[in-house]
Order: C-alpha cells, then structure tokens, then sequence
C-alpha cells in the first residue's frame, strides 16, 4: 500500500450536504475543502446508489508522487438506468495548497458504464499511484470493455494505454505481477450464431522508452473443442510444422475428450475426414509420398459415399492424383482448388461453426 499524509484542508465538521440524485460534484468538492469526514461521505453515497457497485467510488491516493492525498470519486448521476452498471463520471481531485482541486474529468457518455477501477497503484515505477480502468459496454448478446490507464503528467491525468480492448467479448481484466503486465482474457461472445468461442489473451507491459502500456501480440488459449484443435493443426501445417500437424489431426479424428457444437455425430465423421485429407496434404508436403498413400487407402475404405466427410475423401483423391501427375505440391494444390470451385458449398459449409470463427475460404483448402 501507498503512504501518503492526509490532504491539510481545513480542520473543521461540516454537514453533509442533502444526499440524492439531485446532488451535484461542485457540492461533494466543497464539503471536502470544509473539512468533511471521507467515510461518512462515502457511506451516504453509497447508500444512496450513487457510487459504482463492485468498484472503488471514493478512493484516497496519491497520483501526482507528492506525498499528499488526492481522490478519485465515481459518480453515477442517473442510479436508476436500465443498465447493469449506469454511466457515470470519474473526477480526480489532486490535493494543492490545503485544499482539493480537479485536475481530470473522465465521462461514460450514455452507451458505457461508470468509469470502473480495476487498479489504483504505482503501474509505472515511478512511485506515484495509476489508474487501471474500463467503462463496459453492451451489444444486443455480449459485453466489452474500454480500457485505459491514467497516468500523472504533470498537469493532469493521460490515458497510456495503447491500442484498445474493445473488442474482446466478455472480458476479464487482471493485473499480473513478475513482471507486472495488464491481462484482458476474451471469455466468449453470448448468441448461438457465433459458434464455439475460443477464449485468447491480450497483455499490456510498460515501456519506459514509449512511456505507454503497450500491447504484445493475442495468444489464444486451450479450447475443448474439436474444431479448435483443427484450427491449430492447420495452423502448424502452413507453418511447416508437419509433424505437430499430423498429430493435432490424429487428435481431431480419434480424441473422445474433445466436444462438438451443434450436431457431434455428423461433426465428428465431418471434420475426422478433413482431418486426414489434410493428413495427405501434409505427409506430400513433408516428401512422405508412401505414408500418404496409406492414408489415403484408409479413407476409401472407411468414408461411405454417402458419409458427411465424403466430398474430404474426393479433394483426397483428386490431391493424389494431381501429385502423382506433377510432382510439384503448387501444381497439385492448383488442381484440387479449380475441383473444389465447381461445388464451394459442398467443401466449405461442413466447415462453418459460426462467425466468431475462421471462416474456410477455397484457397484455405489446399494452401500452396
């Protein structure tokens, strides 16, 4: 915890002013500079739902690095709002000759929450106290969030934050330490049309040089679904990581752990028969022309005709066919496209598991 001495107001015990929707900030600020108790006006605030639920409202520290108290008060004018949590305003109040001034003024506007603190605490290492904040924001499913962190500049308060969380649904915000870094965790977007959601994470870390939290690159995190371990063997095979590829797909295929979406059975035999279709495309690409064959062997004799992976056992064919006349995985991948691009929607609507996920396109099918 910070040390700080108290703001030196006036030594004095003012009344607290009529608490209620029709309070003002300039009213809040003068009964501070009076003198008044900081608890007893934060129990009346809060009593009186005008200070955010969950979140610090009314918080004592020291964001200018001087030693001395300053505040940051939440205000939600409008408690009644049909929102989760109603949009409010965030006033930093920074304790100059003996008395609190406003420095920074932060507004929700009416489609966002109250400025919500996550963190109110030196994120910098310049031994003066930072704000950590989001205002939520809704869609007709799913919720999101604005991050900033305000940081001292030495008039005011400035957002650091670069680049924007805004986009990642239903977020969880954690301050991580050693070393310390910000981390928002997109957990999934709330509506059936968008499929499977595979969570990712977004970190910030301080840059002295930029002097900004700056972000690092997304990482996607451990999904249960078999259509995510798909999207990471495929990812490894255009990577050129065959070996790796080959065993996410053996994965797809044959792991009884991994869930489905809609319709398990026809997913399952669907995507168990790309899976080794892709299987062939990658043992020709890593020069294993027999264990390819093998493997091909294997479909015919166990995809029906009249199987939902079918139309994988004819791009197999074709793939092999086209390999075995050039040679060349170019040649062969040009081939297997042209035969996909008769019937797109046989090839590419078994691959659809809804709009929060990559989205097969024909050149995706056989990538060289």
């Amino acid at each position: 915890p910070q040390s700080f001495s108290p703001c030196p107001v006036p030594s004095a015990s003012p009344d607290l002013p009529p608490i209620d929707e029709s309070i003002t900030f300039d009213q809040i600020l003068a009964y501070l500079n009076q003198g008044g108790a900081l608890d007893a006006l934060r129990q009346r605030l809060a009593q009186a739902s005008l200070l955010p639920p969950g979140t610090p409202g009314l918080s004592p520290l020291d964001f200018d690095g001087d030693g001395l108290q300053d505040l940051i008060v939440v205000l939600l004018p409008n408690p009644t709002s049909h929102m989760v949590i109603p949009p409010g305003s965030l006033y930093a109040l920074r304790c100059s000759q003996a008395r609190y001034e406003l420095v920074f003024q932060l507004d929700s506007g009416e489609s966002q929450s109250a400025p919500l603190i996550h963190a109110a605490e030196d994120l910098t290492g310049d031994g003066a106290s930072d704000l950590l904040l989001g205002m939520q924001f809704c869609g007709a499913h799913t919720c999101f969030e604005s991050l900033q962190v305000l940081v001292w500049n030495g008039q005011s308060l400035e957002n650091r934050l670069q680049g924007s969380s805004e986009d990642l649904p239903t977020p969880e915000v954690q301050l991580r330490r050693d070393p310390l870094r910000i981390v928002v965790t997109a957990q999934g977007i709330n509506s059936v049309g968008a499929g499977p959601f595979r969570p990712l994470e977004r970190q910030w870390a301080w840059d002295p040089l930029q002097g900004a939290f700056v972000p690092g690159e997304d990482r996607l995190l451990e999904s249960p679904y078999r259509i995510h371990k798909l999207h990471d063997a495929d990812r490894a095979l255009r990577e050129g990581r065959y070996q790796e590829a080959l065993q996410a797909y053996l994965q797809v295929r044959g792991d009884p752990q991994l869930k489905d979406w809609t319709d398990p059975a026809r997913e399952k035999e669907v995507l168990a028969a790309f899976a080794d279709y892709r299987r062939v495309l990658a043992l020709l690409a890593a020069g294993q022309p027999d264990a390819a064959r093998q493997v091909l062997q294997e479909m015919e004799q166990g995809v029906d005709a009249s199987s939902p992976g079918a139309p994988y056992l004819a791009l197999a064919e074709r793939l092999w066919q086209a390999y075995e006349g050039a040679g060349q995985m170019a040649e062969a991948c040009a081939q297997v496209r042209t035969f996909a691009e008769q019937q797109p929607e046989t090839f590419l609507d078994p691959l659809y598991f809804g709009y929060a996920n990559p989205q097969y396109q024909i050149e995706d099918l056989c990538p060289w």
